[in-house]
């Protein structure tokens, strides 16, 4: 008989998804040399194999949709920015949603430059088909509503950090 899939959704503050998120970071083999806390995200300096990666993250927790009848989408709510955040050379900005996929954390990335620089919130879904197969394969690509969303546990975070930085590099004006 196969396992049932489940996606367990927790409402975790700001210091907890920060420090699921250090953890998440040390299971993918990445050392955290140093990181600053500014007030909706955190800049960090890693390192893995020799390499350092300067990564900003906004982080937050995925949740259900809010639509009644569409119980197989999930999504997280993006406040505006005011300041600039974008992928350049020297760092990546990264967007995240965490959650927990039959026992394992999962990490979602979307581009937040289709997101922080709107005058409302918006939200970024994830359908929960597309958590199952991340948590199967632990990575997975896929478009979603017309957008590259990249999924992946914490053994493959290292494939989805330069996946995304491939996609969502823009260059200096």
């Amino acid at each position: 008989m196969e396992e049932k899939n489940t996606i367990q959704l927790k409402k975790l503050s700001k210091n907890e998804l920060y420090s699921a998120l250090d953890v998440f970071f040390n299971n993918a083999g990445f050392e955290i040399k140093d990181f600053t806390d500014f007030e909706r995200n955190r800049k960090y300096l890693l390192s893995k194999n020799n390499e350092l990666f300067t990564i900003t993250v906004l982080i937050k927790n995925i949740c259900d949709c809010g639509w009644k009848d569409r119980k197989n989408i999930k999504r997280i709510q993006v406040l505006k920015m005011q300041k600039p955040q974008r992928t350049t050379k020297e760092q990546c900005f990264l967007l995240l949603g965490l959650t927990n996929v039959n026992g394992n954390n999962i990490l979602v990335a979307w581009n937040p430059l289709k997101y922080i620089y709107h005058e409302k919130n918006r939200s970024a879904y994830v359908y929960d088909e597309a958590l199952f197969e991340a948590n199967k394969k632990g990575f997975y690509k896929t478009i979603q509503n017309g957008e590259k969303i990249l999924i992946s546990n914490e053994e493959n975070f290292e494939e989805l950090l330069k996946e995304y930085y491939a996609y969502s590099y823009v260059e200096e004006i």
